[in-house]
């Protein structure tokens, strides 16, 4: 466990991604950090989620915006984000090897390298900047841009529509 004084303010990267951590208390006189009744450690706003000890299937709570990098670990199966997430900016590996994502409307951005290791994505259908397809691809909400493919297909037949693939869209086909 982790004892985080009134005094710490900033957190780099992947501080907590160690695995065998089972949870962070925060001094509740800190400006900057709380953690809840199951010791996850968030920002003070509750926007922005550091480190997560549930596993299963999670549900991240209301009013989070973003997921740090190393924040997530192994023994989650599906994540439900909630509709207060934007994910603008996740890093890399940000969602370990799971099999079910639900992104919801407000996601704008899509960086693949944090989702590579995801196995199926659901896209809300209110997104306005992505669509899932089959929840096998990723691609433009106007369809000319393909940014995710999921894991393990053996044939790839890219829609017609589309007239870019990003960086990595198929790195784990």
């Amino acid at each position: 466990s982790i004892y985080l004084s009134a005094k710490v303010q900033n957190i780099g990267e992947a501080v907590f991604s160690n695995s065998n951590l089972k949870g962070i208390t925060v001094d509740p006189n800190n400006d900057y950090y709380m953690s809840d009744e199951k010791n996850n450690l968030y920002n003070k706003d509750g926007t922005i989620l550091y480190r997560l000890f549930d596993i299963g299937d999670v549900t991240i709570r209301d009013g989070v915006e973003n997921i740090r990098r190393g924040a997530l670990q192994s023994g989650i199966k599906s994540i439900k984000l909630p509709e207060s997430f934007i994910g603008n900016y996740i890093g890399y590996a940000t969602f370990p090897s799971i099999e079910y994502l639900y992104l919801p409307k407000n996601v704008s951005g899509f960086n693949k390298n944090a989702y590579y290791n995801v196995k199926t994505i659901e896209v809300s259908k209110d997104n306005p900047y992505f669509q899932s397809i089959n929840n096998e691809y990723i691609i433009s909400k106007n369809g000319t841009e393909l940014y995710w493919v999921k894991r393990g297909l053996t044939e790839v037949n890219i829609p017609e529509s589309v007239e870019t693939i990003k960086s990595n869209a198929l790195m784990v086909v």
